[in-house]
C-alpha cells in the first residue's frame, strides 16, 4: 500500500506530518510518500522526515528533480554522485519501492 501526501510548490506543514503520524500507525506496512515539484527540503521539512523515518515508516520523497525530471527516477539518480546511490538503484535484491525509500532518504534526509 502506497499513501503520502503531495504539493506543487508548497511546504509541508506541520499537519501534513502529523496526518503521517497518524497513516504510520494506522498502516505500519504502508510506504509514506512526500512529493513536492520543490528541487529541495528546507530544514524543518528535513527534520519532520527524519523523525517520521526514525519511526520505521518506509519513506519515499520525491521533489522536482524526479518529478519534473524528463527521464524520471531511477533514472536521474545515476548522476548523483554517490556510490551508495548508484549502488542501490542497480541492486536487483530490492523491490522498487524498498529502494526507492532508500534512495530518497539518503539524498534529501543524508
Amino acid at each position: 500500500m502506497i499513501l503520502g501526501e503531495a504539493k506543487t510548490y508548497k511546504r509541508f506543514e506541520d499537519a501534513d506530518f502529523r496526518r503521517a503520524d497518524a497513516l504510520v500507525d494506522a498502516f505500519n506496512d504502508a510506504a509514506i510518500v512526500f512529493a513536492s515539484f520543490n528541487e529541495s527540503l528546507d530544514d524543518s521539512e528535513k527534520a519532520s522526515l527524519s523523525e517520521l523515518a526514525n519511526r520505521g515508516a518506509k519513506l519515499v520523497i520525491l521533489t522536482g528533480n524526479e518529478l519534473l525530471n524528463s527521464v524520471g527516477a531511477p533514472y536521474c539518480w545515476y548522476n548523483s554522485g554517490n556510490e551508495e546511490v548508484r549502488s542501490l538503484v542497480s541492486n536487483p535484491e530490492l523491490d522498487e519501492i524498498s529502494m526507492v525509500s532508500r534512495v530518497t532518504r539518503i539524498l534529501y534526509l543524508g
